[in-house]
């Protein structure tokens, strides 16, 4: 019994000292990460590059999902460049996982090598980005020169600036715009070239000036409007730099020349710029709000213009309708002749009286009922007819009914 109760007991001491080392193990390798000695902190979605001496040796990455083609590893593959940013294959840290320094990982802490055999590579990198002035509320580029030890692999947006690009009427222009880019192999990007951001935004401002010349200032501040007003030219322009970049003497993109990926671009602004600066905004703008000007002119005696032939349409409108109640009396009176005679023009005469509200009262008949102010005159006149129309148009309806 005794010898269980030893037996626990020593267990129990080891896995205490075991846990209490591994707690001194994390400490320490904490520690060390902020000296940057053997161990360090790689931030989620950069990679970190590692040199023996002054000779590359290996990156670390801390990327979700992802790993890097690392030829040292077994899930290295020849059908992508060596360091290329990849999905993560089944599996495929799994072989790793035992090393004790491969559990700190899950805290942000990687261990390099043994210092000062390897190092951390620092270079210097300048680049602007976009931040929020805390007074106007308002996105401005924020510009940075620093000593630094990471690189993106995920998407970052670069604040980039196109200064005095002629327009198609040679006006100089400074175009801001946002080209959002990924490090797909940060070799390529930091061992094959001196400063990939320098050369990828020489690249995009040759293609951007070519753009600008061929457009007027008009055009390219439409183009970073929204809704139907927007276009897609200058987009297009910036992603093609995936496929070729013209600066570059072949047929290639810039992933492969320079290890970088475009992924979105945004036109932020556009400003006239040069000595003359102020007097040619001031032309441009008096020069637009005349062209707005001129529209609206044009607009307003395009409508001046409808009201004056809907208004002609509706006097011919009404006129028709005038002739067509004429037409109408003078049939209703010949009908009444021709169906009662003479006696028809009495009785024409009798119910246009009745309608006037003289009935019962003595009445004065005239041998000829059109005399004015008597007989069917004012039958007539209530019907907006003379007695001469309706004579013409008698003569006209018995003409018409008189067999050829």
């Amino acid at each position: 019994m005794q010898n269980y109760l030893v037996i626990g007991l020593s267990v129990f001491v080891i896995l205490v000292g075991l846990a209490l080392l591994a707690s001194i193990f994390a400490l320490v390798a904490y520690l060390l990460a902020q000296l940057q000695i053997c161990f360090t902190t790689v931030k989620e979605g950069t990679a970190i590059a590692i040199v023996r001496g002054t000779t590359f040796d290996h990156f670390l990455m801390a990327y979700k999902g992802h790993c890097l083609n690392d030829p040292r590893r077994a899930w290295h593959t020849d059908t992508k460049p060596d360091w290329e940013v990849m999905d993560a294959p089944p599996g495929w840290n799994s072989a790793y996982n035992f090393l004790p320094w491969r559990l700190l990982e899950r805290f942000g802490i990687y261990w390099y090598g043994l210092w000062p055999l390897y190092s951390i590579y620092v270079y210097k990198f300048e680049w602007s980005e976009g931040r929020i002035n805390n007074q106007s509320q308002y996105a401005e580029p924020w510009h940075r020169i620093d000593p630094t030890q990471f690189v993106y692999v995920s998407a970052f947006p670069y604040w980039l600036k196109l200064p005095a690009a002629e327009d198609r009427d040679n006006m100089p222009l400074d175009l801001d715009y946002l080209q959002t880019m990924q490090v797909t192999n940060p070799y390529t990007a930091l061992f094959t070239l001196t400063d990939w951001l320098t050369r990828l935004t020489a690249d995009a401002n040759n293609v951007g000036k070519v753009w600008v010349g061929a457009r007027t200032f008009e055009d390219i501040v439409r183009e970073r409007g929204s809704g139907g007003t927007a276009t897609d030219e200058f987009v297009d322009m910036m992603r093609a730099l995936n496929v070729n970049l013209p600066t570059a003497h072949a047929t290639v993109g810039a992933p492969e020349l320079i290890g970088v990926t475009i992924l979105a671009t945004s036109l932020i602004s556009v400003a006239i710029t040069g000595q003359n600066a102020e007097a040619l905004a001031t032309a441009t703008t008096a020069r637009v709000v005349a062209k707005r000007n001129a529209e609206a002119t044009v607009e307003t005696a395009r409508g001046a213009a409808r009201a004056v032939v809907l208004a002609a349409a509706a006097e011919k409108k009404r006129e028709i309708k005038v002739a067509e109640g004429k037409q109408k009396a003078i049939e209703l009176v010949y009908r009444k002749v021709e169906e009662f005679g003479e006696d028809g023009l009495l009785l024409q005469q009798l119910e246009a009286m009745r309608d006037a509200g003289v009935t019962g009262k003595t009445v004065i008949w005239a041998n000829n009922p059109f005399i004015r102010d008597k007989g069917l005159a004012n039958t007539l006149a209530g019907f907006g007819l003379s007695p001469a129309e309706l004579l013409q148009a008698v003569s006209t309806f018995r003409s018409q009914q008189t067999p050829t």
